[in-house]
């Protein structure tokens, strides 16, 4: 095959020529037999396939490192997500505790000052008004009196009102 190709160049440097006929080897030549073309024509397309193999095997190796990098990115994602949702659950307990201790001293004054109006007896006034428009008052320290607001009596013509 080397031998041919080498003649055929010669041939073509030496008589100028530009054609791209094949020339014989003189009374030597052989023409390729029908096995022999389609031999070669075997070889090309078995080329062709493990090009076409190797391509597609190189395709392959870039998608599935594409995939190991998505799902590492994922894996990241998801770990930064974890780490934000265990911040945001240290933050709710620690405003949690922080809101216990505010109500609990917010409590424990509210019970400091009740004892000391307990101490104190309060004083109550009663004023009461009639349907004509006169109205007396009393002071008294009964602590049922501060219970309700307004009130009539059995008539239905007398409003109370007491104030603390």
């Amino acid at each position: 095959m080397e031998q041919n190709q080498i003649f055929q160049s010669t041939y073509h440097e030496t008589r100028n020529c530009k054609s791209t006929k094949i020339y014989a080897n003189g009374y030597l030549a052989k023409y390729p037999t029908r096995r022999q073309l389609l031999y070669e024509d075997y070889q090309y397309q078995v080329r062709q396939e493990s090009a076409l193999v190797k391509a597609f095997s190189k395709l392959q190796e870039r998608l599935e490192s594409q995939e190991a990098e998505k799902e590492a990115e994922r894996e990241e994602h998801r770990h930064q997500m974890e780490e934000m949702m265990k911040e945001r659950e240290a933050d709710r307990e620690a405003l949690g505790q922080e809101f216990m201790s505010m109500m609990q001293a917010t409590h424990v004054q509210a019970s400091i000052q009740q004892e000391n109006q307990d101490s104190i007896p309060p004083q109550t006034q009663l004023v009461a008004t009639t349907a004509t428009g006169t109205s007396t008052s009393r002071t008294t320290r009964n602590s049922a009196a501060n219970k309700t607001q307004t009130g009539q009596n059995k008539e239905g013509d007398t409003r109370l009102r007491f104030h603390l």
